[in-house]
């Protein structure tokens, strides 16, 4: 976490006094990375790591302040963050943008969104410039 931002860092280079363990969180991160566009399974990501699910969670813990599934669940907000952010409520509905990330209990979405991010969905979709970018947001609250 940085001063400016305290909301967890699913971005976050591993550093730590242990190297087996920054490279199986490393491992663990590409392979959750690469296959955002499915559902979290521990025994697949502990399968793909060739390594125990606790070893592969200590590890994470360690590497990224996190469980792997709460990295995994934060990559995919900040996801649906871009891609609301990316399009204006004429060419998106934050319904199908959800689903496509795979979140389906819309009212957990949305209180999960706006706990990461300080406002709802919908206040995301509609903010835009009137030159088409989205604009800036300042958040700053906590997951």
């Amino acid at each position: 976490m940085s001063a400016s931002d305290p909301r967890p860092e699913p971005h976050r280079s591993p550093t730590t006094k242990s190297p087996h363990r920054a490279a199986l969180a490393q491992r663990a991160r590409d392979y959750l990375a690469a296959n955002l566009d499915g559902a979290f399974s521990m025994r697949h990501l502990s399968e793909s790591t060739r390594c125990s699910e606790r070893v592969l969670q200590y590890a994470f813990r360690e590497i990224y302040g996190m469980a792997p599934q709460a990295w995994f669940q934060a990559m995919k907000l900040d996801e649906t963050h871009r891609e609301l952010r990316a399009h204006g409520p004429r060419d998106v509905r934050v319904t199908d943008v959800a689903l496509r990330w795979g979140f389906t209990h819309f009212g957990r979405f949305s209180l999960q969104y706006r706990r990461r991010f300080g406002e709802s969905p919908s206040q995301t979709l509609r903010r835009k410039t009137t030159d088409g970018r989205a604009c800036e947001m300042n958040s700053g609250r906590p997951m």
